[in-house]
């Protein structure tokens, strides 16, 4: 049986607390479905202008994080590879999850659109975590013309042949 660390627990209850705020915050203003009504002044943006401001909000999360990472971890060969992270994450994608879920949300008469911009950005990440899996399953060299992030890391390791893992 697997054991939880203190501070595993710790984020893991961090991460309810936001996601149940998170959900109190987006709880959308229609309690009559059969009577909703699509205001496309608000409800409306297109998939290309959506990406846009979205990938703003995206890069401002993904660079304060990595920037925490950094400066936690404070290693450079370790850094290249929390660097590679933004160039994976922007190297292609429509944002189709977090524009689906603005979409509903709008579509069930939510109002706050900044509250959903940030919670888009859970379902975005978590879409990356599952790429990377997926990548390292198919043995995937590439996604969107870059390299996926095991064979970066391969790239990197065959540079210094007398390493045999990323912390040498």
């Amino acid at each position: 049986m697997a054991t939880c660390s203190l501070r595993s627990r710790y984020r893991l209850l961090q991460t309810c607390n936001y996601l149940k705020q998170s959900a109190t915050i987006l709880k959308p203003s229609v309690t009559n479905y059969s009577s909703f009504i699509f205001n496309h002044s608000f409800f409306y943006m297109d998939i290309a202008q959506f990406k846009t401001t979205f990938d703003g909000i995206l890069q401002t999360y993904v660079n304060e994080k990595i920037q925490q990472a950094k400066t936690l971890i404070n290693d450079k060969k370790i850094n290249t590879f929390i660097d590679y992270i933004t160039t994976f994450i922007f190297s292609g994608g429509k944002r189709i999850r977090p524009y689906g879920l603005r979409l509903i949300y709008m579509g069930f008469g939510g109002t706050n659109e900044k509250a959903i911009f940030q919670f888009g950005i859970i379902f975005e990440l978590l879409h990356s975590m599952a790429l990377i899996h997926d990548d390292i399953i198919d043995q995937a060299d590439k996604r969107h013309n870059a390299l996926t992030m095991h064979s970066f890391v391969q790239t990197l390791l065959a540079q210094h042949p007398n390493s045999k893992h990323i912390a040498e």
